[in-house]
C-alpha cells in the first residue's frame, strides 16, 4: 500500500511544521489546535481543522451541464413465433 503525501499550500507553513517533525496530515491532525495556531497564526488553526475534516464552509452544488444526448426507449426484444 502506498502512502500519498499532501503538501501544504504555503511553503513557509510546511517548513515551520517540518522543523517540528510534522510532515503528514495525520500528524497535523493529532496536534493540539492551540499549538499549531501559536506557530502559524490563524492559518494554523484552519490547517488543523481541515486536517481533522472540519470545514465550516457551506456546500453549494454546481449546476449540471446540459445533457448532450437524447433519451430513447430501449428496443423491444424479438417476438417468439
Amino acid at each position: 500500500m502506498t502512502r500519498h503525501r499532501r503538501s501544504f499550500r504555503e511553503p513557509r507553513q510546511a517548513a515551520a511544521l517540518k522543523l517540528y517533525g510534522v510532515d503528514r496530515v495525520g500528524l497535523l491532525a493529532a496536534l493540539p489546535a492551540a499549538t499549531v495556531q501559536r506557530l502559524l497564526g490563524n492559518a494554523g488553526r484552519t490547517a488543523v481543522d481541515r486536517a481533522r475534516g472540519i470545514d465550516p464552509r457551506t456546500v453549494t452544488p454546481r449546476r449540471l451541464p446540459p445533457a448532450g444526448f437524447r433519451r430513447r426507449p430501449a428496443p423491444l426484444p424479438p417476438r417468439r413465433p
